[in-house]
Formats: C-alpha cells, sequence, structure tokens
C-alpha cells in the first residue's frame, strides 16, 4: 500500500485527517496493528474518533498534562480552579 501524503486544508483539521487515513489504512491490514502517534494525537476527540478501528495506538502524552482528574467544585467565588493538585511531569 503506497503512503499518501496529502494536505491538511483550512477546513479540515490534523485529528479528522489522521483519523481518515488510519480507518483507510486499517482497513487493508490482514491482522490488528500498532499505530505510533505523536503529542498532538494523544488527546480525547482523536482516541474517541479511533475507539471503533482495530488498531493498537500508542501515543507520546504532552509533558506538561496533568493526569489528576476533574477540578475540585466551584466554591462560589473568583475564578475556578483549573490548577493541577498533582505535579505535572515535565519538571
Amino acid at each position: 500500500m503506497p503512503l499518501l501524503h496529502e494536505r491538511i486544508t483550512s477546513w479540515d483539521s490534523p485529528i479528522s485527517q489522521a483519523v481518515q487515513q488510519l480507518s483507510s489504512v486499517s482497513s487493508h491490514l490482514p491482522s490488528r496493528a500498532l499505530s505510533l502517534w505523536d503529542s498532538e494525537y494523544g488527546c480525547a476527540p482523536f482516541v474517541n474518533q479511533t475507539a471503533e478501528l482495530p488498531v493498537d495506538k500508542l501515543m507520546r502524552l504532552r509533558s506538561n498534562l496533568c493526569l489528576s482528574g476533574p477540578p475540585p467544585a466551584y466554591g462560589g467565588r473568583g475564578r475556578p480552579t483549573a490548577i493541577c493538585e498533582q505535579p505535572r511531569h515535565n519538571k
């Protein structure tokens, strides 16, 4: 199968282009494959859109990604808390 270098148009996004290419490639593979992705694709929209594809995905995560879970409930005063209580990975 030849590799396709396709331009990402202004009305398309890198994630939707990657989902389209991964789905077209995975349909031609005889068995379950492993795909490697950069940190741009290690996000919920990409994972959700490719969840049904028979491909395992290995992704780098952003170095400043906080994996502590949802922020605490709004206390009723000031700006809502957006700071991660867990130490970040890039320290």
